[in-house]
């Protein structure tokens, strides 16, 4: 299978998992006699390279696996032609490993074999980290529950990291002032057709793009928080080369330490993520520049690095509420 190319904000994304999953399995392991679970419900190919620069990127199945400690157990969901391609590369990478599944299928509805599985082998008790990172809005919120609600102890549930993708929205809906088409896909994702507000306030002027993108981050925030139960919530937004929001990077959990070592791997990767905007957006001035006989003097990572401006450091969000216009 040809390697799937992807934008910096991919390598950044991942960078920040690669960041927080070691974190998540040292504090769990020291409760849970070793006992972890790792749920990736939009798993991808195997390999990966960045579009700008050709440099292969490890995907989300690879830095699980890679995570040390180790996690238990890992199940890696995706549709069948994918899961195939997927199952293989991993069998040449990981020759002795009998620690993960592929588990092919859409993982809105293998979920709940999945999860069966897991309580037939007594761990619907051990701490689970679920990714669920797919193409605009393909996790339904109905999956996002069976996961909330999965362990036995209610009170620590299932750590979601989910890719919110705000921007894609508008898209799915097809344009202002039409809520039909796209619309049960919407409500499928949110578990609601509450997010008609922020639509009709857009429709109407009430809000601009940037606030309604951010409510309706904000709105899935909120049913993650008061819906769902969980304690915590942080987003992390994830921008293009121009400097566009693309999506946020939801972390849902019960776990103080958890959002504190989150918290400050966002904090840190926002500024990473800046540098690379820079320097992606460098890459490709000077291409178009050579492609019209003008060379620039300098490499585009030695510019991107020469000014500061534009890095916005995270800053943790007060608790949201709904928008009712």
């Amino acid at each position: 299978m040809v390697p799937r190319t992807w934008g910096f904000w991919t390598r950044n994304k991942l960078d920040i998992l690669s960041a927080y999953l070691p974190a998540f399995t040292t504090a769990s392991s020291r409760k849970a006699r070793g006992t972890t679970v790792y749920l990736d419900l939009f798993a991808g190919t195997a390999e990966g390279v960045e579009r700008d620069t050709g440099q292969p990127i490890s995907n989300s199945v690879q830095r699980a696996l890679n995570t040390t400690p180790a996690f238990t157990q890992h199940y890696f969901f995706e549709l069948p032609p994918v899961a195939s391609a997927l199952q293989e590369g991993l069998a040449r990478q990981y020759p002795t490993r009998d620690d993960y599944r592929v588990v092919p299928g859409d993982s809105n509805d293998t979920i709940n074999g999945v999860l069966s599985e897991l309580r037939e082998r007594k761990l619907d008790w051990a701490p689970t980290f679920a990714f669920l990172d797919p193409r605009n809005l393909g996790a339904k919120w109905a999956t996002i529950e069976k996961l909330a609600t999965f362990k036995r102890r209610r009170r620590n549930k299932v750590e979601l990291w989910v890719l919110c993708f705000s921007s894609a929205i508008p898209r799915v809906l097809g344009g202002e002032g039409d809520t039909s088409v796209g619309a049960e896909q919407v409500t499928a994702f949110y578990g609601t057709d509450e997010w008609l507000a922020i639509k009709e306030g857009r429709d109407q002027g009430a809000l601009d793009a940037t606030q309604a993108r951010e409510e309706y981050v904000n709105l899935y925030r909120w049913r993650l928080e008061k819906v769902l139960g969980y304690r915590i919530t942080h987003s992390f937004a994830v921008r293009n080369t121009g400097g566009s929001p693309l999506y946020h990077l939801i972390l849902a959990t019960d776990n103080e330490t958890g959002s504190r070592i989150m918290r400050d791997i966002y904090r840190k990767a926002s500024l990473e993520h800046e540098a690379m905007r820079r320097e992606a957006a460098e890459r490709r001035r000077i291409r178009r520049e050579e492609e019209h006989g003008r060379l620039s003097l300098f490499p585009a990572g030695e510019i991107a690095a020469g000014s500061p401006r534009g890095v916005a450091p995270y800053v943790h969000e007060a608790p949201w509420v709904p928008y009712t216009g």
